[in-house]
């Protein structure tokens, strides 16, 4: 059997709508993390904290930013380090893990804008183990979540401080 085209054999008319084994134009490769078209993770019960390990990292990013509205209210409990955008200011800060999608050189933050009621923000770069709740917010002028943190434990840096998609 030959490989599916993208441009049709000259007898066959052109069509609108590619064949059932071609995904559709519009649909990013699936190796692309969160780019394949899927259904939003169910809800997690009422009073159940999200525990966002390093091996559902990214998966929880996603979820979190693209679902705002279904975690707010929510629990979690999370391990990063701290990191002071610079479009974060006062009290607010991030709890991050450096992503790495394809070689270390290329990991970049990402994580959880957060704040400590009633306390100056962490230094930079150092570890915590964090927990609170996820309250809605604005960053960069797209609705997120906040995590509102009620205990922070520091930590040691860990042996691999990275996660991977």
């Amino acid at each position: 059997s030959t490989p599916p085209t993208s441009t049709p054999p000259a007898s066959t008319p052109p069509t609108s709508t590619p064949p059932a084994s071609t995904p559709p134009a519009s649909t990013p490769p699936a190796s692309t993390p969160g780019a394949a078209a899927k259904e939003p993770a169910p809800a997690p019960p009422a009073g159940e904290v999200l525990q966002i390990t390093p091996q559902n990292f990214v998966q929880m990013m996603f979820e979190l930013y693209d679902y705002p509205e279904k975690y707010a209210g929510k629990r979690v409990v999370m391990e990063g380090f701290v990191f002071h955008p610079p479009d974060l200011t006062g009290s607010d800060f991030a709890v991050v893990r450096l992503v790495v999608t394809c070689h270390v050189a290329h990991a970049f933050p990402d994580g959880l804008v957060a704040y400590l009621p009633g306390q100056e923000r962490p230094k930079q770069d150092l570890w915590y183990r964090v927990e609170g709740q996820l309250e809605p917010g604005l960053y960069r002028e797209k609705t997120t979540l906040r995590l509102t943190m009620e205990r922070a434990a520091p930590l040691e840096k860990p042996a691999d401080p990275y996660v991977y998609p």
